[in-house]
């Protein structure tokens, strides 16, 4: 992930934003904060009257789009805009995760991920994050407060504020400024102060959605400020932003800074301060003052900057102004304001920088623009200076500033390169961010650096395109260096298998783990190799592409010893021999794979930046070699002068130096010649080549690749004075040592001078005056003599002494300037030019980069020479030997003008003795291609004459012509040691010897074939061989596994399934139960509904017949109860549907006791309620209104069925537990026959699963039969035989058999002779003396496979889901059970309230009834006939009264444990419900009873609201003990009232009595005001344990949802990784089992019967 976000940081997108898009980015950016200070309500404060004021507010949520939202209150824009900005956020952060890895597929995603983390803290962040934490909120303002629930949107908020907040931090941190060249203002310098500021906004939003109070409000515009200061302060100190528009962001921040300030004073002094009318007035002008301020403030830093007195910390902010004003200087339209900075700046610093001062003084003429380049280079060295005391993030930025300036401006990438490179090493605690992406910059800088070169290399010649680069000699030495000790090892752990199949093995499994092991670091080595090849090893089609041998012998050795593919290594080997084929017709002095071959070639990596020159190779081995030196000295000297002449060594150092800062070097072009030196002080020839090397992060490494060039010719170098610079060890030992056998060594030599070996070198120079003087390139050819004098060493030592001692000698002639007079020259020769010509077509051609006059050349001064002449005369007397030679003169120039150094070049091409004898050491060509002539003929015979022979001799024919040809190549390399060493004719004899290649290997494919055709034609044969590979590498999933993953896939679905359905099913089983509550809740109330209807109608029609006196308050309290019950209905019950009550009976006036539904029974009574229900007011006034016929009747039918609804609600509160119960039972069941089905289904797919595992194990077995389904003989063969392959592998380097010519394929079996055979016998008949004959397998004494593992897996599977599935029906099953005491005690509650409601209308009833029906029938609603039939004859309102009246109260102790130990009611809730039992409950439940206002209102006030009332009315002391003491009260005043009643069971007659107890307070408390006060407390305490016990259910809903869904969720994540495991296990260790089928002989592969299994296999 942090990966992705380095790249994307790093990319640089085709097109920038215009710079008034930006600044309006950053406005918006701004506003959106400003917006929220402005907000729609107004902070409670603000009416937005003023018009002013309301156009701002307006226009800043244009800006912040969002905050209509609040207004809308649509949900459904808010759930669509979270789910758009959730996928949109995670759609991103995928990417950033996968772009790294696919970035060349996701090419076109990485710029919409770029601009999308610069736009994110900028234009996405303040708008998601308002809609997502507003979606959050459960305040009164969040947008979705008034239908909040808990669902899927939840999580995915949450979820995306995350994402979202993750993205843009991460944005911040590594989406940064650090690139001086930035066109982007948006990219920002980092700051630790931008991940405050957005913790600031995500603080500020959340606090904007809380309920308004004054400290919320408070504390969002603290923070508001602080957010806007925070960015002043980033302005102003840290300078995050962009010159160009920082005065820009300037102006809007300390504006936004001035607009707040008002805002916060008017707010939180609440208007009194500042009043809203005078808001935007003071806003505007406090604004202005504050905009000014921090412009003064900021062009007085810049002017402190440009007189050179800033401090270091603002360095950065300097270099970036300056560079931004040196390109906008160039431009037409330029800022006065700028222009005048700039004018300071320079007058200053000119006269303070002595360095730009000597610039503009030496070069009077340089441009303007060179000029301001200067100047910005100077800052930035000097503000590195500064900063390097203190490092730190801007020293960092500093550097990456520099290093920008030297790529982009000064346009020197490689000096750019080793700057960061050096940086790098200096400084080791560096950034994190800079070490995650410092990568891409030295990425960056290596592919401009490559550009540049591929660039200078496009011109070369055609056919240089047909030949090696030095990067294929590094890939070639990297694959030899990696791949063939791998190659080795499993070499080792074939023999070893072998050995062990010998020997017997114990079971199959333990063949099973040795292939294992053997496969995977065969793969290891297979990805190793292919990584570093051109090629497929898997598809050899494209090999004729190669042209690295190096690479195609690796791969030949790897497919013939690893896989046991001979066809595929003899691919190779064709190709082999068609590229040296090729090779054949290139010039001799390339570098080709010949040499390569014959490690002929040397590459030494030198640091550059790190230990400059020291040599960087891990294995020294090949270089101490190739130079002839022991490993440890060239250990102890590590550094490449130990290879330059002394004469180039400080010129060597400054060419070095040289490169790193112009990175131009002519020897990264093409190959050059150059001199190296060797152990004794000779020099040697080279042909050298120059390579970038970046693999070493920590250092810059220069490759060079050298070649021995020109052995056949020998090399003398001397400078302009004469003095011999050096010369090659075959000019002494083949000309000076035979001439008079004279030992000297390289120095003694080196002190010599030129004309003492050529006494006509200043003939020679003189006639190459003018290709001197007016050639930029000298290169001769010329016959003339070399002498060499007796006893040269004594005359190199006299003119060594003489050069000190005397000042007469030619010594004294070298030190000083003699004569420059022009000397006349003679013709020019046309061989320069012609030379030149030559060379520059071949692309060949030498460092002479300077013109050298011919008058600075003391060799051509007459006075010189003239003196040298007359020194050598006194040397005659020696005796001397004298050569005709052919030599090549060269003149060369190095160096840069400080140190150049120019010298002249003799090679000495051919020479011979003046006697006419050829020298014995050097021959002319003609003689070495007669004999190349002659081995070509006797090839091209043996080629003909291998062809044609029989099948019975071709093998005794082949060894002979290998025979013959190594004869021919062993006396010719005699014959060449014998005249001279050639390196054209060493090439040329290696190339002949690889030639025969081609022949050779047809020659062993038809010896294979014959081998192999024993039954069957060759044909077949190569067709097996092809059934056979296509099923060892074939990369498609094996039949029984892709039936075991589709079965596998068809489990998790079912999974799935599975879990989906028990959510649904248990979902719907408690959905059930909280509707049947419901339904049996309502019943209930009905009870309620029924008896206060009832009893407040019977109270009307006591008032109507002057039976009482009721006052004004409780008539009225009557009527309005009345009248809100009129809004209650008790329709769509469905109590039939439950199996209850499928039968009532009904008594209508006038008809005989009927049985109707229930439903039936609820539509007459509640219609019957409905005329009580029309009287809105009840006075004494209108008391005739209740003796109407239809209220009588009214309350008289329901009089008459008060029975057979206390009966209906007595068996509904019986049936509720059992009811309640059985549906839990029948849940459990259906749950459990469920779950029971699940498993069964699972099991049977496991146990097909199990089936095809069986048969993917034997598939396994078969092949491992196959590994050993051949004898002992062939495995101790296949032993032997790479026994030789490692042999010649690991044989040295300077043995005649080298694995780089050695072609493998053809070593064959039969090839094996002496000793081996031997031992091969002498092992066979050990063994068979110890185990017997037969094939391998038959030595593994246990070949059964088993799928235990399967089964065992399988059954833990099940027993995972098994216990899943069954635990959450036990879990299901235990918060059932634990919602039963809740339940219990909500069905005691509806119990005692439905008897206690009973009680007082039954004794209101009993104590009034004696004296309504005689008023009845005395007002004449009713006859004393029609009276007496609607009277109790049966008394069964008694036996209703005396029922409960025993019971109503015997469970009321039960509720109050009940609800004391709850752990299930919440503690506000249990307060409440303990206060309602023993407390007052006035103080609860004040405002449902009247007369717990009283003393709140006062007498007067209560009478002005509720009407005048009577003493006896008062209530309050009858509530202050809560339930438990209006029980009691009830129970006193039964057992004192109704004590005659109770034993009689008949009416009182005494209307007296009667009339004096209507009179009391206790009558009018306990029964006149139970349905109008008293029910409040029993309908409070039933709604608190019905509320909280469907709470519970829906908690239990959500509980085993959770359960399911994340157990599920679990269980199915670990069973899909499991099977993703297990299968790709599996298939990787048949792969790896098929790969172990290369142990098996190719006779073994190609027979019929293996192939009839390999077609089984597919």
């Amino acid at each position: 992930m942090l990966q992705g976000f380095c790249y994307v940081s790093m990319y640089q997108p085709n097109f920038t934003l215009n710079l008034k898009i930006q600044k309006i980015v950053l406005f918006i950016y701004y506003c959106q904060i400003l917006t929220l200070a402005f907000p729609i309500d107004g902070w409670n404060l603000w009416n937005y009257q003023d018009g002013a004021l309301r156009m701002m507010k307006n226009l800043l949520n244009v800006i912040l789009i969002f905050p209509f939202v609040i207004e809308v209150k649509s949900s459904s824009l808010i759930y669509i805009l979270i789910v758009l900005f959730s996928l949109f956020n995670l759609f991103m952060l995928s990417a950033i995760f996968w772009i790294v890895k696919f970035k060349n597929k996701l090419s076109f995603i990485v710029g919409i991920t770029y601009w999308y983390l610069v736009l994110v803290p900028k234009l996405f962040f303040i708008p998601q994050l308002f809609i997502l934490i507003g979606s959050l909120s459960f305040s009164q303002r969040g947008l979705l407060y008034s239908n909040f629930q808990f669902h899927a949107f939840l999580p995915i908020s949450i979820l995306s504020i995350l994402v979202l907040t993750y993205n843009c931090f991460f944005s911040i941190y590594f989406i940064r400024k650090m690139r001086l060249l930035k066109d982007n203002g948006l990219i920002q310098k980092f700051s630790q102060l931008c991940f405050l500021r957005e913790m600031l906004v995500i603080a500020i939003i959340f606090i904007h959605f809380q309920n308004r109070i004054p400290l919320i409000n408070a504390l969002e515009l603290i923070l508001m400020n602080i957010f806007f200061f925070t960015l002043l302060l980033e302005a102003l100190h840290f300078d995050i932003y962009h010159p160009e528009i920082q005065k820009f962001a300037l102006i809007l921040i300390s504006g936004c800074i001035g607009l707040v300030l008002i805002i916060s004073i008017n707010v939180i002094s609440k208007n009194k301060l500042i009043s809203e009318e005078q808001l935007i007035v003071i806003q505007l002008i406090v604004a202005t003052l504050v905009v000014f301020i921090c412009i003064f403030s900021q062009n007085r830093k810049i002017v402190y900057q440009l007189q050179g007195y800033s401090e270091s910390h603002y360095q950065i902010q300097f270099v970036e102004w300056l560079f931004y004003t040196l390109i906008e200087l160039n431009q037409k339209r330029k800022k006065q304001q700028n222009l005048f900075f700039y004018i300071i700046f320079i007058q200053y610093h000119q006269k303070t920088c002595i360095n730009c001062l000597k610039k503009v003084l030496q070069h009077q003429k340089i441009t303007a623009k060179s000029i301001k380049f200067n100047v910005l280079n100077c800052v930035l060295q000097n503000a590195l200076k500064l900063q390097h005391i203190n490092f730190g993030s801007d020293y960092e930025l500093l550097e990456i500033y520099y290093v920008d300036f030297l790529n982009k401006i000064k346009k020197q990438p490689l000096p750019a390169y080793v700057t960061l490179k050096g940086f790098v090493l200096k400084h080791q605690m560096i950034s994190y961010h800079l070490k995650a992406t410092i990568k891409y910059l030295f990425q960056e800088l290596e592919d401009i650096i490559l550009t540049d070169n591929n660039l200078v290399e496009s011109n070369n010649h055609d056919y240089e395109k047909n030949y090696l680069d030095v990067k294929n000699f590094i890939q070639a030495y990297s694959i030899e260096e990696q791949i063939l000790p791998q190659i080795i090892q499993l070499i080792d752990q074939k023999i070893q298998i072998w050995n062990e199949q010998i020997n017997g093995l114990d079971t199959i499994q333990d063949l099973e783990k040795l292939i294992v092991n053997y496969s995977k670091k065969l793969l290891i080595c297979q990805n190793s190799l292919q990584s570093q090849l051109q090629i497929d090893l898997m598809n050899l089609n494209q090999i004729q592409k190669v042209r690295n041998v190096i690479e195609l012998r690796i791969t030949s050795i790897f497919l013939l010893m690893i896989f046991n593919d001979f066809y595929g290594s003899l691919k190779c080997e064709q190709q082999i021999s068609d590229i040296l084929i090729m090779e054949n017709s290139l010039p001799n002095d390339l570098i080709s794979n010949i040499d390569i071959l014959h490690d002929n070639i040397c590459l030494i990596m030198v640091s550059m930046v790190k230990d400059r020159g020291f040599i960087k190779n891990n294995h020294k081995n090949q270089i101490a070699n190739y130079f002839g030196l022991d490993i440890k000295e060239l250990e102890n000297n590590n550094h490449i002068n130990l290879f330059i002449p002394q004469y180039l060594l400080e010129i060597h150092t400054q060419l070095l130096q040289s490169y790193l800062e112009t990175a131009q070097s002519s020897l990264f072009n093409q190959y050059q010649i150059v001199f190296s030196k060797l152990k004794n002080d000779f020099v040697q020839p080279q042909q050298l080549k120059l390579e970038n090397n970046f693999c070493f992060f920590d250092d810059y490494i220069l490759t060079a690749c050298l070649s021995k060039v020109k052995e056949t010719s020998e090399f003398i170098l001397f400078d302009e004075n004469g003095r011999i610079l050096s010369v090659t060890q075959g000019f002494y030992t083949d000309i000076i040592k035979q001439s008079f056998q004279e030992e000297l060594s390289a120095q003694t030599i080196n002190q010599a001078y030129i004309f003492l070996f050529f006494t006509n070198i200043f003939s020679i120079l003189e006639s190459q005056i003018d290709n001197i003087n007016q050639s930029e390139f000298l290169q001769v050819e010329l016959m003339t003599t070399i002498t060499i004098y007796e006893n040269l060493s004594k005359i190199i030592e006299f003119l060594y002494e003489n050069k000190i001692t005397t000042s007469s000698t030619i010594a004294y002639s070298l030190k000083k300037n003699v004569s420059k007079t022009p000397i006349q020259s003679k013709p020019k020769l046309n061989t320069t030019q012609k030379l030149k010509k030559q060379n520059y077509q071949t692309g060949r051609y030498y460092i002479n980069t300077s013109v050298k006059l011919s008058d600075e050349i003391q060799l051509l001064c007459p006075k010189f020479i003239n003196s040298v002449l007359e020194f050598m005369q006194q040397y005659n007397q020696f005796k001397f030997v004298e050569y005709h030679t052919k030599i090549q003169l060269q003149y060369r120039t190095i160096g840069k003008k400080q140190l150049q150094r120019s010298y002249f070049i003799i090679e000495i091409l051919d020479f011979r003795k003046k006697s006419g004898q050829n020298n014995a050491i050097k021959q002319l060509h003609s003689i070495n291609l007669k004999n190349i002539e002659q081995i070509e003929k006797q090839q091209i015979q043996k080629q003909f004459l291998f062809s044609d022979q029989v099948e019975s001799t071709q093998q005794k024919e082949f060894q002979k012509y290998n025979n013959d040809i190594q004869q021919n190549h062993v006396s010719h390399l005699n014959e060449i040691s014998k005249s001279g060493s050639e390196k054209h004719l060493k090439q040329r004899n290696n190339f002949l010897k690889l030639l025969s290649y081609e022949n050779d290997l047809v020659c062993l494919q038809k010896q294979e074939n014959q081998s192999l055709s024993s039954q069957s034609s060759n044909t077949l044969k190569i067709q097996n061989l092809i059934i056979f590979n296509d099923f060892q590498f074939q990369t498609k999933m094996n039949k029984n596994l892709k039936i075991i993953l589709f079965f596998t896939m068809i489990s998790i679905m079912i999974l799935v399934s599975i879990i989906t359905y028990n959510i649904l099913l248990i979902r719907y089983q408690l959905s059930e139960q909280i509707n049947s509550s419901s339904s049996l809740n309502a019943p209930l109330l009905f009870n309620r509904y029924f008896f206060q209807s009832y009893a407040l109608s019977w109270t009307l029609l006591m008032n109507g017949l002057n039976i009482v006196d009721q006052s004004d308050y409780l008539q009225n309290q009557t009527s309005f109860t009345l009248k809100n019950m009129e809004r209650e209905t008790f329709q769509n019950l469905k109590i039939e549907n439950m199996g209850l009550l499928q039968n009532i009976s009904l008594k209508i006036l006038q008809l005989e006791r009927q049985t109707v539904s229930y439903t039936e029974f609820i539509t007459y009574i509640q219609n019957t309620l409905q005329y009580l229900f029309q009287f809105n007011l009840f006075s004494k006034e209108h008391r005739q209104k209740v003796l109407v016929l239809d209220f009588v009747n009214s309350v008289v039918t329901l009089r008459y069925n008060i029975k057979y609804v206390f009966d209906m609600n007595k068996e509904l509160i019986e049936s509720l537990d059992q009811m309640y119960q059985n549906q839990i039972k029948n849940n459990n069941s259906n749950l459990k026959t469920v779950l029971i089905t699940e498993i069964c289904i699972i099991f049977i797919f496991q146990f097909i699963q199990l089936y095809f595992w069986k048969n993917f194990e034997n598939q396994k077995q078969q092949i491992l039969i196959l590994v050993g389904k051949f004898s002992e003989s062939k495995a101790n063969e296949m032993i032997i035989l790479h026994q030789k392959y490692k042999s010649i592998i690991l044989q040295n380097e300077k043995q005649q058999i080298n694995w780089k010519i050695q072609n493998f394929t053809q070593i064959q079996p039969v090839n094996i002779v002496g000793e081996e055979k031997k031992v091969f016998k002498m092992n066979i008949q050990k063994r068979d003396k110890i185990k017997g004959k037969g094939i391998l397998n038959s030595r593994v004494i246990n070949n059964s496979y088993s799928n235990k593992k399967y089964i065992f897996y399988y059954i833990i599977l099940f027993l995972i889901l098994f216990s899943f599935l069954f635990g959450g029906y036990f879990y299901y099953s235990f918060l059932m059970k634990k919602l039963q005491p809740q339940q219990q005690l909500a069905i005691n509650f509806i119990r005692f309230s439905s008897y206690f409601d009973t009680l007082i209308t039954t004794a209101l009833v009993i104590k009034t009834q004696p004296q309504i029906y005689p008023a009845i029938v005395s007002n004449k609603i009713y006859t004393q006939t029609q009276m007496n039939k609607y009277r109790d004859p049966l008394k069964q309102l008694f036996h209703m009264f005396l029922e409960v009246y025993e019971v109503y109260d015997e469970n009321l102790t039960q509720i109050y444990e009940g609800i004391l130990f709850s752990q299930d009611i919440d503690d506000s809730k249990k307060e409440i419900l303990l206060g309602l039992y023993e407390k007052d409950i006035c103080q609860i439940i004040i405002e449902e009873i009247p007369f717990c206002q009283y003393d709140q209102l006062g007498e007067k006030n209560f009478i002005q609201k509720y009407s005048q009332f009577y003493l006896q009315d008062n209530n309050r002391d009858y509530l202050k003990n809560g339930l438990a003491g209006i029980t009691s009260s009830v129970s006193y005043f039964m057992k004192t009232n109704y004590d005659y009643e109770i034993s009689t069971i008949n009416y009182i007659t005494d209307f007296n009595l009667l009339n004096k107890l209507y009179l009391t307070q206790e009558f009018n408390n306990i029964l006149i005001e139970h349905f109008s006060s008293t029910t409040q407390s029993t309908e409070k305490v039933l709604n608190l344990i019905l509320s909280t016990n469907e709470e519970l259910m829906n908690q239990n809903k959500k509980t085993i949802t959770i359960f399911f869904s994340l157990i599920g969720s679990i269980i199915l994540i670990i069973y899909i990784f499991f099977f993703t495991w297990i299968l790709k296990l599996s298939s990787l260790k048949l792969k790896y089992l098929k790969l172990g089928l290369s142990l098996v002989p190719k006779e073994i592969v190609a027979d019929q019967y293996t192939i009839s299994i390999i077609k089984l296999f597919n």
